[in-house]
């Protein structure tokens, strides 16, 4: 992780911290500090030589210990918490008793047994059972053996106890038997409390910090509690020594115990307890055993008298707990056995995977039963058979091959082939061999064989269509390419000719919109077997996307074979194709590129490709060969399109207005927004040339919005300082790309609004194709554009497929009649006649008619006379800058009158 990413990783921690995290750190700073604490308080009680200071110190750690019990269960709440209470009790009656104790060693009253004694004698039996209930609660399953270990160490340690403290407590003549009692029960209450903690110890669970510090803390006071009996009886006891100091380590160490955050999990049920024997837990057992004579030898040698009967009974008694311990070790020994062998049959036996052993023949000695489930071979068929026989004839040399391999290796290795099934099928398989001759339990070589019959299946169906168009079943652009790059790396010599053919369907589009995308996918699979049959065998035909095709020629012997080839295709296409039961006419132009020196598979198709533009220019159905200056001319087409994205921020777009007038008296309605391109270099470029580059690339949508933005801000100029009946319109072409943008809306509604413009003064101009596309959709988005108050004009009307039943659709206000039939107004009777239609239609359908391209009087007059209500055109005034519209608005002082019918 870079440390940019760390600090942002440690940013979002510091964010998301949880409380119960807060909480962790806060804990995890305080058992710290509180251990450090403690121990400069023991460091200060050993160096300092005061007995007062030290009696305050010594209390004050005493202290610490049920204090800080009370802290980690108020702040930890573990649960349950009443262990917890019992230890805090405990630790606190030890406190007091040890007050009561230095109050009457202060006064110089030494009675015994005092309260004091009574209350240290208290607090152990309290202690035991806080640490019982850990027991209890943390133990959720039986655990045998840690009772039988805890059992031993204690039994090994109360002998020791019961020979050197206890057994000379009671020989002590001097001492009432009160005293007697009490001074043995000292030991007997710190043996219960051992006990306890063994079994604690020795229980299950993880080994957490706070289980070792209370371990360690309890088993420091309990050490610290036999020396101080041990030392009264030899007279060795010092008073503010090492021994005090010890207790104070353990009551540092329970009360940090209790503040570290793990505590919590010491009385939550557990795992199991590790029932093996381990070396610290052996290293235990092993001394708890040799106890006994141990402590004979020590008597023997210190010329004590011997107590035979004590350790007679402790070593019968550790004899038995250690045969039973042994018992319970060989019963889990041989279920761990038991388990483990069932489970390698159930995993056998249930494996998907088959297992299969074979000798040093090859022969097979052990299937597992998924041969039958997998393979449909029964365990009893294929035993004593040849595994190699059972694969299929180009892969069992293979395997023999692997097997030799496999006998002089001891390192796994992979094998991939086909068996046969009775199933009348091969599968696919995928082996990894073991060499496990050397163990006599398998004496073989295993076999654990996965099927991948369906994984190969995929794998072939994925690749195919990863080379494959899915509609056409031909090849795609990639494995297209591929077989080009092939094709150009075996052509070697000029002798024969390696072709790339370019098809592109001619007017496909107006399939798709009058017959819908079904009927535009059906004829293009029509097209991809006609392209198919049209080529040689060892030819490669694909489908490059969309209504792009490619073939790819080989081995031609001559120019003069794709050009006849390139032939067959259109005269093939030339038949209609019948398509949801309607005949269906499409042509298509073909681009041919051959082979050069240089060639590399991009260049050839895309040579292809731009020779197919120019034959599309030529005319529909026609093919045309490559030639260097078509390439020049793409490059020029692409830079063109460069410029184009660095046009809009230089500013080199304006917009032209044309006026828009009342055929019946010549008035100025309005203007139509027009836009043009100022190049730095080539000077005006039409816009026939840079509009369908902005649409390829998406820039329409920004250039469209700026447009829009600036033709409503100039309209809306225009209104200022004149009384109108009706707003001065002006009208702007929307783009079909833009027609797909859903946001078309949003924008020409923020365009008004920062404009002033009233909304009926703006006409949006679509095209006559670009509403037909989707008819479902262009009629939604209009009577949203609609809801605005804007006006909807369809331009270019005429030149498509419109039909009354699908006008009556759109939310249409103006018919803007194509300029191909209104320049032939005064020579075409045809223009004549449909332009009349036009007109007559408008009518019917309650709309506004407006004639584009009105070039001289002649046209007008016979526009007037049908009856025409707007026109448009060079003989009505030209294009002009904003500036010249407002000053010929100037010129004439007649108000303009509605457009909306």
């Amino acid at each position: 992780m870079t440390t940019a990413a760390a600090g942002r990783a440690a940013g979002t921690a510091q964010f998301d911290t949880t409380p119960a995290d807060k909480l962790t750190v806060m804990s995890n700073s305080l058992w710290r500090l509180w251990l450090g604490c403690g121990a400069a308080a023991i460091a200060l009680f050993i160096a300092l030589p005061d007995a007062p200071a030290l009696d305050g110190l010594y209390l004050l750690l005493a202290l610490s210990a049920p204090v800080a019990i009370l802290v980690g269960t108020l702040t930890f709440r573990p649960v349950p918490r009443a262990p917890w209470y019992w230890l805090i009790f405990g630790e606190g009656l030890l406190f007091t008793a040890e007050i009561v104790w230095l109050i009457l060693d202060w006064r110089g009253l030494e009675p015994y047994p005092s309260v004091a004694d009574a209350m240290f004698l208290t607090a152990y039996p309290c202690l035991a059972i806080g640490l019982a209930l850990l027991v209890r609660h943390r133990t959720a399953t039986r655990e045998l053996t840690s009772l039988l270990d805890a059992a031993i160490v204690s039994i090994g340690i109360g002998l020791v106890t019961w020979v050197f403290v206890v057994n000379p407590l009671l020989a002590d003549s001097a001492a009432t038997p009160l005293e007697r009692i009490v001074s043995v029960a000292y030991p007997l209450f710190d043996l219960l409390v051992l006990a306890v903690l063994a079994r604690l110890a020795f229980g299950g669970g993880a080994r957490t910090v706070a289980l070792l510090l209370l371990t360690a803390g309890f088993s420091t006071n309990l050490g610290a509690d036999v020396h101080y009996l041990f030392g009264s009886l030899t007279g060795s006891y010092v008073e503010y020594g090492w021994l005090d100091a010890t207790w104070m380590t353990g009551y540092l160490l329970i009360g940090t115990a209790a503040l570290h955050p793990s505590m919590r999990t010491l009385s939550t049920p557990q795992p199991a307890g590790d029932e093996a024997l381990t070396p610290l837990r052996l290293a235990a057992l092993a001394a708890a055993s040799v106890t006994a004579p141990t402590v004979l030898l020590l008597q023997w040698s210190r010329n004590a008298p011997l107590h035979v009967p004590a350790v007679a009974i402790a070593a019968i008694a550790m004899f038995l707990l250690v045969v039973v311990r042994l018992s319970e070790t060989g019963h889990m020994i041989a279920r761990t056995r038991a388990r483990g062998e069932a489970r390698f049959r159930s995993l056998v036996h249930n494996a998907s995977d088959v297992i299969v052993v074979i000798d040093r023949a090859g022969v097979i000695t052990f299937a597992s039963p998924a041969v039958q489930r997998v393979w449909n071979h029964s365990s009893e068929d294929v035993l004593g058979i040849a595994f190699s026989r059972l694969l299929h004839a180009d892969d069992a040399d293979r395997f023999v091959l692997a097997f030799e391999s496999a006998l002089d290796s001891d390192s796994p290795m992979t094998f991939e082939g086909r068996i046969w099934s009775p199933s009348q099928q091969w599968r696919s398989f995928e082996a990894i061999t073991t060499n496990l001759l050397s163990d006599p339990s398998v004496g073989g070589v295993v076999l654990t064989c996965r099927d991948t019959t369906d994984r190969v299946r995929l794998e072939r169906q994925l690749t195919y269509q990863a080379f494959h168009d899915p509609l056409t079943g031909l090849a795609n652009r990639a494995l297209f390419g591929d077989r080009v790059e092939r094709a150009l790396g075996r052509a070697t010599s000029h002798e024969r000719v390696v072709a790339v053919l370019f098809v592109d369907l001619d007017d496909f589009k107006t399939v798709n919109d009058g017959l819908g995308h079904g009927a535009g996918d059906a004829l293009l699979r029509e097209v991809g077997e006609r392209l198919t049959s049209a080529v040689q065998v060892h030819d490669t035909a694909a489908r490059l996307g969309g209504d792009e095709f490619a073939v790819l020629v080989e081995d031609a012997v001559d120019r003069d074979a794709v050009t006849a080839l390139a032939e067959r295709i259109i005269l093939a296409f030339g038949r209609p194709f019948v398509i949801e039961g309607s005949a269906v006419t499409v042509s298509a132009s073909i681009g041919l590129a051959a082979r050069d020196c240089d060639d590399t598979a991009e260049s050839l198709i895309r040579d292809a490709d731009i020779a197919m533009y120019s034959a599309k220019t030529s005319g529909k159905g026609e093919y045309a060969w490559f030639d260097p200056s078509m390439r020049a001319r793409a490059v020029d087409r692409w830079r063109l399109r460069t410029d184009l994205v660095a046009a809009q921020e230089s500013g080199e777009f304006f917009l032209e207005y044309q006026p828009i007038v009342d055929l019946s008296d010549g008035r100025i309605l309005g203007a139509e927004a027009l836009l043009r391109w100022r190049h730095p270099t080539r000077g005006i470029v039409p816009p026939g040339e840079f509009i369908p580059l902005a649409e390829q690339t998406g820039q329409i949508i920004d250039i469209g919005d700026r447009v829009l933005r600036a033709a409503t801000a100039e309209a809306s100029r225009w209104q200022h300082g004149r009384t109108l009946q009706r707003p001065l319109c002006i009208s702007v072409n929307v783009s079909p790309v833009q027609l797909t943008d859903r946001s078309i809306v949003d924008r020409v509604a923020a365009a008004l609004d920062q404009s002033g413009l009233p909304p009926g003064a703006l006409v949006l101009e679509l095209t006559e194709s670009t509403l037909m596309a989707n008819v479902e959709h262009s009629a939604s988005l209009l009577h949203e554009l609609r809801a605005l108050g804007v006006t909807i004009a369809i331009d270019d009307f005429g030149t498509g497929y419109s039909s009354l039943a699908y006008l009556r659709q759109f939310p249409v206000d103006l018919l803007k009649i194509d300029r191909s039939f209104v320049s032939g107004l005064d020579t075409q009777t045809e223009s004549h006649t449909l332009t009349n239609d036009i007109i007559s239609l408008a009518r019917t359908l309650d709309v506004t008619s407006v004639a584009e391209g009105i070039e001289n009087a002649e046209q007008l007059a016979v526009l007037r006379s049908m009856g025409c209500a707007l026109g448009q055109g060079y003989h009505l005034g030209r294009p002009m800058s904003a500036e010249a519209f407002v000053q010929r608005l100037d010129r004439r002082h007649d108000a303009p009158v509605a457009v909306h019918p």
